[in-house]
């Protein structure tokens, strides 16, 4: 085995308990152990290996534009894994051994809230309600269209910030490009907690013990400065992408939502939350579309909108409903988070944590093109409208 240098690791060693929202990133959405090192040199030829509690892991190497020599890997969450792991650096006849802290007993971290998007080109500025028990909250951006070897998007920018505010600085973003933006919450490491130091001598207080990662997915300029926009988590573990979204509602508001292509949307409240009161489709087409809701054994054609007219579903409105029509002649593109931007009032005030499903293949009558199937991305969107129009049709 060949000489060489050997490896030190010039910035922080970090072991944390981790849990992300299902997101496009490719994070995992489960509780997780994130151990690793950061600036590790040379990488290289550099091989890491974690072990604790009789359980051995391979780091790799994460390359990606913040952190270009990190080595990181993440370990399903096992309540006998949050003490110190032992770490091992081998190139080539060279091996460097080093302790990572421990996070036993630290409670997970909320997640951050009500992500909103004010629309500025290529620079948009993002806030959110922060998690009530962080100590601090940082930020990062990834850039979708790029992966690193650990499958993560790359990663191109990450602050610490304060005040629930952060605005996009001019030249990091791609016109069209897909990102998504991440605000994670952490606790961190005190010196009652006992982490050591890391290799370089530098103290680990203040390093991340606990982090929770909220993900909105945006495409940048693809929207223009106007009202802002609530952004939901966008779940792609199934065949079908969801649109999660968790954000207070007025009644009689008239709130835009704005998903990717497809030829159709099944819209749904969640649990404990008001009813659907009405809906206002773009002038996409022909500019007409079919409502369909459930009697109880299925969706059924009900009625005909015309876009741009608020349709009162009457009564005390509807739980769920279901919209078909919108035409793959229109030439909608799947990163374009203006591409099909629906109005929702509700029924009463409350707080809508619903779902939007796209339709990508043939549920009802209403046949789809000889494909069958559709493209579809990760980008959806709601539009705080300040004014509500006045009703133009009444369901019966």
């Amino acid at each position: 085995m060949a000489n060489a240098a050997p490896v030190t690791i010039d910035n922080a060693v970090f072991s944390f308990l981790d849990i992300s929202l299902p997101n496009s990133v490719g994070y995992p959405d489960q509780l997780s152990h994130t151990i690793g090192a950061i600036t590790v040199s040379p990488k290289d030829g550099t091989t890491i290996t974690a072990t604790q509690s009789g359980q051995t892991v391979t780091l790799q190497a994460a390359s990606q534009a913040t952190f270009s020599d990190q080595y990181a890997a993440f370990v399903p969450y096992d309540p006998s894994l949050t003490g110190n792991w032992q770490f091992e650096a081998t190139n080539g006849s060279d091996v460097t051994t080093f302790q990572g802290p421990a996070h036993a007993s630290v409670p997970q971290v909320e997640f951050a809230t009500n992500i909103v998007m004010t629309p500025n080109g290529l620079t948009p500025t993002f806030t959110w309600d922060d998690p009530g028990n962080a100590d601090w909250i940082s930020i990062s951006i990834f850039d979708l269209e790029r992966r690193n070897n650990l499958g993560l998007a790359d990663r191109i920018e990450i602050e610490r910030v304060t005040g629930g505010s952060y605005t996009i600085p001019a030249g990091l973003l791609e016109d069209g490009r897909r990102y998504s933006f991440n605000v994670a919450g952490n606790i961190g490491y005190t010196a009652a907690d006992d982490p050591g130091t890391n290799p370089d001598g530098s103290s680990r207080v203040g390093d991340t013990r606990s982090r929770s990662r909220v993900f909105v997915d945006f495409v940048a300029g693809g929207l223009t400065a106007g009202d802002p926009v609530y952004l939901p988590v966008v779940d792609n573990s199934g065949p079908i992408p969801f649109f999660d979204f968790n954000n207070p509602v007025l009644a009689g508001l008239v709130e835009y939502y704005d998903p990717v292509f497809a030829v159709g949307y099944d819209f749904a409240i969640g649990d404990g939350n008001p009813n659907f009161s009405s809906v206002v489709l773009p002038d996409i087409g022909d500019g007409v579309y079919s409502l369909y809701l459930n009697d109880g054994s299925g969706f059924s054609f009900f009625d005909t909108i015309l876009a741009g007219e608020e349709y009162a579903f009457g009564g005390n409105g509807v739980s769920e409903f279901r919209i078909l029509g919108i035409e793959t002649g229109a030439g909608l593109q799947p990163d374009d988070p203006t591409a099909f931007v629906t109005g929702l009032s509700f029924f009463s005030d409350g707080q809508f944590t619903g779902r939007m499903t796209p339709i990508l293949q043939d549920v009802s009558e209403v046949p789809l093109p000889a494909t069958g199937f559709l493209l579809f991305g990760g980008v959806a969107g709601l539009i705080i409208m300040r004014r509500r129009k006045n009703p133009s049709a009444t369901a019966n």
